[in-house]
């Protein structure tokens, strides 16, 4: 049996739900989401109005509401997304390993061919 000398991991709420909201954030970047269409995914009445008779996280909505008094999610998510955004973080294409200057490529050799 191998014995390891590190201390088991603690459990830390916040740091928890950080962690999760900046993944959301990037997961949002990469699939092109602007600021608006990420509001909708969150909540559709952010973008709509009140009136809006679409939600999509109403359950937890609700139970975060109850308990932190706020959608806390919904904070989390767009604070991690503000500075992707305005570009002061890693650049999206070196994350997917040039994937976009690659197609950018072959669409505009494709169209100079036609």
């Amino acid at each position: 049996m191998d014995y390891s000398p590190l201390h088991p991991f603690r459990w830390n709420e916040e740091r928890s739900a950080t962690l999760r909201a900046e993944l959301d954030a990037w997961y949002a970047k990469l699939y092109s989401l602007t600021e608006e269409e990420l509001r909708y995914i969150l909540d559709p009445q952010d973008v709509y109005g009140p009136d809006f008779p679409g939600e999509t996280f109403r359950v937890l909505k609700k139970n975060e509401t109850k308990r932190f008094g706020e959608y806390r999610t919904r904070r989390l998510i767009l604070a991690a997304w503000q500075p992707l955004s305005f570009g002061s973080a890693r650049n999206i294409t070196s994350i997917e390993g040039g994937k976009n200057e690659r197609n950018a490529s072959k669409r505009s050799a494709i169209h100079s061919s036609s």
